[in-house]
């Protein structure tokens, strides 16, 4: 049996801020109302608000019919709940229905999400948008949002109404509609798609219990870098000021910036980071142009906003949760939330520990004089935020060049691999056949970077025109004729790669023609419930929804058919028709068994005893206390394929301390 299961709320914190964890620990965090619903019957609502303390507790003889009911639902262990975004709800659950008014606990294994099972389907987590593009009978109610939008967050008091809140009755009826109808399309949602296989439903365990437990954050060094960036703020605004004789004040209004920077003669078409790099390369910049330049692009720096964001959505024992996106991406990859660990600077120097030292001291002296770079200094110890908590080490490890080892083992390029079993540097090897000299090595740092280039980038049908883009795009300097060596010896190299992309191209294609299921190597296609499903070797599904052949002008000017599907637009987050081929359908398979690799290794981690509070990519730190393993046993947990995975040339490669670096 299965519950379903809505909470609306309001709070003096913003969620999108906060995350879910933290915004249900929050004390102005309040229910307002929950709706629920067992399996077909009908959807009843709990007016929370309306009720008294002592009505909320199912064991008050006052209680109403509803508490007493969900309450019992949740003693019952037989009884799954499932919610849209599912993660929100059990953190509203476990902090005020259980920590404040004594509910039975429901274990994260008999919970279940709807928008988990949208966007394993590769259709938007919205429930509104889910609904849409499912063409479900019932929609999301759009005038309701908005009314729950408004009682969500608090208002501005004013003499005549100093109420914190919008208590209008009326809204509070049109909120308590709105839960009902949520609960309506969300049972739809959740029937119109197929479950997650088993595994890829304990995937999902191992997230959600991943985002509850959250990572540990040094405080000290997170308020100290706040307040280091603040002075260097407000003593290079001072700077500006006096460079300009008082006509800027800052860096943030464009228009007035190129202004000034024309009457010094300096034209610029706009301000974005490469022009600034750009121009800082001349030499007839005077100092007080560089001064602003070099000051635009340094307070300039979204990284530093990190440290905000940590401050902001850790809890009082300053841990972090809610990090993870659950299938962010139609491959099955996890996205970032909140400080998004999936982009955090590389960093610029390996002395993090002396860095992080000056930070902690507010010695913003010592910073300026031994960090040229003062922004890049902080943006570096980003990473060192991140730590284990008291009495424990972090062990964190990464894959090698996880992605080109899967395409190789699906590809059956088997000269590839051999390469790898034996240890061979394919960006050196690459680079000694795109310029034909054995005698290169890896000291030849320029080609090398190229050879890396050639490897990581045309392994998915990439022309050379676009690979010198790309180049181009990494301060690479590399000639058209060079950019189509470069793929020539790639595809001449790894035939077996090549041959792949117009495999699974043709697979597709005829399992879209014919309905029946096609098989192509490991991989597997059919069409099945308005989908184009490709099988990957673990058995999970990627999907392509309302598939169909069209006749399309590729980028290189020539008319072909080619398979087209419904799927989020990245950029607008709009459902929209996109065309894919063989080399884009590899990409995906590629990262998607690789994603599936990880997956199944954070699983195996959890077993043998090492708790992943963090993963960032391809790689997994786990939080130990001290003396518990070693980075060889985790690395050999990362390592050890499933059977279906047997052959895949997998290497992990770790280190052990306190606070998380590169």
């Amino acid at each position: 049996m299965t519950t379903h299961l809505d909470f609306e709320t309001r709070s003096f914190v913003k969620i999108q801020e906060t995350g879910a964890w933290r915004y249900a620990e929050d004390p102005s965090t309040e229910i307002l109302c929950i709706a629920f619903a067992v399996d077909d019957g009908p959807v009843k609502l709990i007016p929370w608000f309306d009720l008294d303390e002592e009505e909320k507790d199912p064991t008050s003889m006052f209680a109403t019919a509803e508490v007493i009911e969900l309450a019992k639902l949740a003693e019952d262990e037989d009884m799954i709940f499932t919610a849209h975004n599912a993660f929100f709800e059990q953190s509203i659950w476990r902090n005020i229905l259980v920590k404040l008014f004594g509910w039975a606990k429901i274990k994260i294994r008999r919970w279940r999400c709807s928008a988990a099972k949208a966007a394993a389907c590769a259709l938007p987590r919205a429930l509104g948008k889910a609904a849409e593009a499912l063409k479900l009978e019932q929609s999301k109610d759009q005038k309701g949002y908005r009314v729950m939008m408004k009682l969500a967050r608090p208002r501005i008091p004013s003499k005549k109404n100093p109420n914190r809140w919008h208590e209008d009755p009326e809204d509070f009826q049109m909120l308590y509609a709105y839960c009902i109808v949520d609960v309506k399309v969300e049972r739809l949602v959740d029937k119109r798609l197929p479950n997650l296989t088993p595994f890829e439903q304990e995937v999902w365990f191992q997230d959600q219990l991943i985002n509850m437990r959250g990572v540990q954050l040094d405080m000290e060094l997170i308020d100290a870098a706040i307040d280091v960036f603040g002075k260097y703020e407000s003593d290079t605004i001072k700077k500006i000021e006096k460079a300009t004789k008082g006509f800027l004040d800052g860096v943030s209004r464009r228009n007035r910036i190129l202004e000034w920077l024309s009457a010094q003669g300096i034209e610029l078409p706009n301000l974005q980071k490469a022009t600034v790099t750009d121009t800082l390369k001349r030499d007839d910049l005077s100092d007080d142009v560089r001064l602003l330049l070099e000051a635009r692009r340094q307070l300039g720096k979204t990284s530093i906003k990190k440290f905000v964001s940590m401050k902001n959505s850790m809890d009082k024992w300053g841990r972090l949760r809610d990090l993870y996106m659950y299938h962010a991406a139609s491959t099955g990859r996890w996205g970032g939330k909140l400080v998004q660990t999936q982009n955090l600077p590389r960093g610029s120097f390996k002395d993090l520990d002396t860095c992080v030292s000056f930070i902690k001291t507010r010695d913003y002296e010592c910073l300026d004089l031994f960090y040229s770079d003062v922004t890049g200094a902080l943006s570096t110890c980003i990473r060192g935020a991140f730590v284990s908590k008291p009495g424990h080490d972090l062990i964190v490890a990464d894959y090698a060049s996880i992605e080109v080892r899967v395409l190789f083992w699906l590809a059956g390029e088997h000269k590839g691999i051999r390469k790898l079993e034996k240890g061979i540097d394919l960006y050196v090897d690459m680079a000694q056949i795109i310029f034909d000299n054995p005698n290169l090595t890896e000291d030849d740092d320029a080609e090398r970077a190229l050879g890396k280039a050639a490897i990581l980038g045309l392994g998915y049908g990439m022309g050379a025109k676009k690979f010198k883009m790309t180049c181009d795009s990494y301060g690479m300097d590399v000639s058209e004729e060079l950019a189509e060596k470069a793929v020539k010896a790639y595809r001449s190299t790894y035939q077996s790669v090549v041959k792949f992309w117009y495999a699974q191209e043709g697979a597709a294609v005829k399992a879209l023609r014919t309905g029946n299921p096609v098989n192509c190597g490991a991989i597997k296609w059919g069409v099945k419930g308005g989908f184009l499903i490709c099988i990957l070797p673990s058995g999970r599904p990627i999907v392509y929804f309302r598939p169909k052949l069209e006749v399309i002008t590729t980028s290189w000017g020539q008319d072909k058919e080619q398979i087209t599907f419904m799927g989020v637009n990245s950029v607008t987050k709009q459902v929209e028709r996109q065309h894919t081929y063989g080399a884009k359908l590899v990409e995906n398979e590629s990262q998607a068994a690789a994603r599936d690799l990880e997956a199944y290794a954070m699983i195996n981690c959890e077993k043998k005893g090492y708790p992943i509070a963090m993963h960032v990519h391809d790689e997994l730190a786990a939080e130990v206390p001290e003396g518990f393993g070693s980075v060889k046993e985790f690395e050999n947990i990362m390592a050890d394929t499933p059977d279906w995975a047997k052959g895949c040339p997998v290497v992990a490669k770790g280190w052990r301390g306190k606070r998380y670096r590169k």
